[in-house]
């Protein structure tokens, strides 16, 4: 025993694997002699092979949960820090990583995680087969990176059988990490195509009873949304985007927002011309400061680049000099601050190489302003074709689940990191992430606090 201990304290695994085996073999805990022994120590240095070399598969396909962990503890596999460690991993395959990393250092711990398994009811799984030694899905985790290939020592037909068995545990691994992940609207989106439902979340108790107290309960608040779907090629129809406009308007309408243009025929139109959506803008600013609006809302939808958007005749409106800058006022008493707030649902790809802007003579005074667009620059934005723009449909859903609760900046926030996953989803081409520009807010802004 003295032996054993000096080898693990210089960590020669595989010296104490063998060594150790040979002394629990024995009936009297004595040596037993090596012919005896040597078969079961190298079974022990095989299984650790066996481990290193299915390892990216194991990690996908052991159920790591509670119950495994404690049945390895009760065999004194782990410790308390172990449990620790490996529980803190957040997500499954991170926690099945974690074990078979402390696995592999303790002696006895392959044949205690075969146990284990069988004592949870894994017994039937691809995991088992593999530490059983009937499947051999190739490389080790050093060894991942070459470019030799590998194959199972059983013929194709079982490479093609486990490869089936991974492919659906990981479909089904990911479609749970999905509902974990996301809202249970986005999630229907992303797994069966299903067109968002808007239904503003109604204030709890205790949000009721701080709207009561809130300036807001009796505010003014406005919206304007503007979508353009049409334009003078064919193919560059806005298919889906219609739905956008009725994401919008069923949204702010249900956190209280009047909604414009109130002339439903045109807000509902494909066809938007410049000068159209100038006049609208006009109307619609005019309104705002004769009602003294506490809060408004503009959102433009339409093809576009890097702060600029196209009308349906094919000229052009810069997102800031167009629109931002010639919204801004200030309200008739001096300590009401007006909140304004500009969504832009538009690709941010590069300019074209003709394209040129004249800047304003004279630099704005821009206030309580926040500025969301789809997609950072240099880069388009998606939308599908039959349920709506990605950006919109995980703004409308976050908002109209947090808007009681939350600022707008920590709700844009949650955007962000859902419009990650979502679009990740659709693949590396597609991937999305909205910023915000935050001009001249003081203090953090809630839309009913």
């Amino acid at each position: 025993m003295a032996l054993i201990k000096a080898l693990e304290r210089t960590q020669q695994i595989e010296a104490v694997m063998i060594l150790k085996q040979i002394y629990d073999s024995s009936p009297s805990g004595s040596q037993s002699t090596p012919q005896s022994s040597s078969s079961t120590g190298l079974q022990e240095i095989e299984a650790r092979t066996l481990i290193e070399r299915n390892y990216a598969a194991l990690v996908r396909l052991i159920d790591c949960n509670l119950s495994l962990v404690t049945r390895l503890m009760s065999r004194n596999e782990l410790s308390n820090e172990d449990l620790a460690v490996i529980m803190s991993r957040e997500f499954p395959f991170q926690r099945a990583e974690s074990l078979l990393n402390i696995i592999q250092t303790r002696v006895g711990g392959y044949v205690a995680l075969i146990k284990a398994l069988e004592d949870t009811n894994q017994s039937t799984t691809t995991a088992f087969d593999i530490l059983s030694g009937k499947l051999d899905t190739g490389p080790s985790k050093e060894a991942s990176s070459s470019s030799e290939p590998t194959a199972f020592e059983e013929g194709p037909g079982r490479f093609a059988e486990l490869i089936n068995k991974i492919t659906e545990y990981e479909h089904k691994y990911n479609r749970n990490m999905l509902q974990r992940e996301l809202p249970k609207e986005l999630f229907d989106w992303v797994a069966i195509g299903a067109k968002l439902n808007v239904k503003v979340r109604n204030p709890n108790d205790d949000e009721k009873i701080r709207l009561k107290k809130s300036q807001y309960t009796t505010r003014k608040a406005y919206a304007l949304i503007l979508n353009i779907i049409k334009f003078p090629d064919q193919k560059d129809f806005r298919e889906g985007a219609q739905l956008d406009t009725t994401y919008m308007v069923e949204l702010w309408k249900g956190l209280g927002f009047k909604i414009f243009p109130e002339d439903e025929t045109f807000r509902n139109s494909d066809h938007k011309s410049k000068d159209d959506i100038i006049k609208q803008l006009q109307i619609f600013r005019t309104k705002c400061v004769e009602d003294e609006v506490d809060c408004y809302v503009i959102f433009i939808g339409s093809h576009g680049f890097n702060d600029v958007i196209f009308t349906s005749e094919g000229n052009t409106l810069d997102f800031y000099t167009d629109i931002i800058y010639p919204m801004q006022f200030s309200a008739s008493n001096p300590r009401k601050r007006v909140a304004k707030i500009f969504i832009n649902q538009s690709c941010q790809s590069n300019p074209p190489a003709n394209y040129s802007h004249t800047q304003p003579l004279r630099q704005p005074d821009v206030q309580d302003t926040f500025y969301v667009k789809a997609q950072i620059p240099k880069y388009e934005a998606n939308r599908d074709k039959k349920v709506g723009s990605y950006f919109v449909i995980v703004l409308t859903c976050v908002f109209m689940r947090y808007a009681y609760e939350k600022s707008l900046v920590d709700m844009i926030t949650e955007v962000q990191r859902l419009l990650k996953i979502v679009s990740r989803q659709a693949g590396d081409e597609c991937r999305q992430l909205c910023p915000l520009f935050q001009m001249d807010f003081l203090s953090p802004f809630y839309f009913f606090n």
